[in-house]
């Protein structure tokens, strides 16, 4: 699988492709810090989510950015690309560039993605209540 998502990449990352799709990072920087939550996991779990309508690359991109939300300290761009550093072991420039093209990329529709998550997160419930900040 890794090599498929290489193919068409502008710049490789074997490492965040490592660690997301076999859970082990390779290369001479290894991931810094033990998770409960591991990349793999996460990439796992947003794959079933998404993978039916959505290019193997953008899986692979959201789930980095999964990783970087679960460990930053605040939900800004920059924090969530040291989180993803941090745990799968990349530059930190590099994981920041990478949430940021994550943020503005116009192929990922929002609102299309929650016909797939809002079933998942209400489950069989009935009624839900959603409090807007």
């Amino acid at each position: 699988m890794g090599a498929a998502l290489e193919q068409g990449m502008k710049r490789p990352h074997p490492r965040l492709i490592s660690t997301l799709t076999n859970g082990k990072a390779n290369g001479p920087k290894q991931a810094t810090k033990r998770t409960k939550m591991s990349p793999h996991r996460v990439h796992a779990f947003v794959e079933s989510l998404v993978a039916d309508h959505m290019h193997a690359k953008r899986v692979l991109s959201m789930s980095g950015g999964v990783v970087g939300v679960l460990h930053a300290a605040s939900l800004g761009v920059h924090a969530i690309g040291l989180g993803l550093a941090e745990v799968v072991g990349l530059q930190k420039e590099d994981a920041v560039k990478q949430v940021d093209r994550l943020l503005s990329n116009r192929g990922i529709d929002v609102w299309e993605e929650f016909t797939t998550w809002v079933p998942f997160v209400l489950g069989a419930r009935t009624e839900a209540l959603v409090a807007l900040d």
